[in-house]
């Protein structure tokens, strides 16, 4: 994961044609959303995607393909992440075993 003033220094080549938002992914936390102003034309425009696209997934994200709102995502540094359920089944299962070993023990 990378903070956002890593991915905007990354890509300051580009910053012409990007944009940059955060966005929150349901389960995964705050993402860079970086999305192209306009279509890449043409061969330059292939090559300049490739060239974007390979920074990007050097910097842990990845390309989501929706047609007119395609964009790359990149995973923020320090985002808190929503547990698992089996991680939360975990902790419920663990506050209940000590809550059984202090009423055993003559706690309250």
């Amino acid at each position: 994961m990378v903070s956002i003033g890593e991915v905007q220094t990354k890509l300051a080549e580009y910053k012409d044609l990007l944009t940059f938002e955060i966005i929150m992914v349901p389960g995964k936390g705050e993402h860079v959303k970086v999305q192209a102003k306009e279509y890449m034309y043409g061969e330059k425009g292939k090559e300049t995607w490739i060239e974007i696209n390979t920074v990007i997934k050097d910097l842990g994200g990845e390309w989501v393909s929706l047609g007119r709102e395609s964009h790359w995502r990149i995973p923020v540094e320090g985002t808190p992440q929503k547990p698992t359920v089996d991680v939360v089944s975990r902790i419920d299962g663990i506050i209940d075993e000590l809550k059984r070993l202090r009423n055993e023990l003559g706690g309250n």
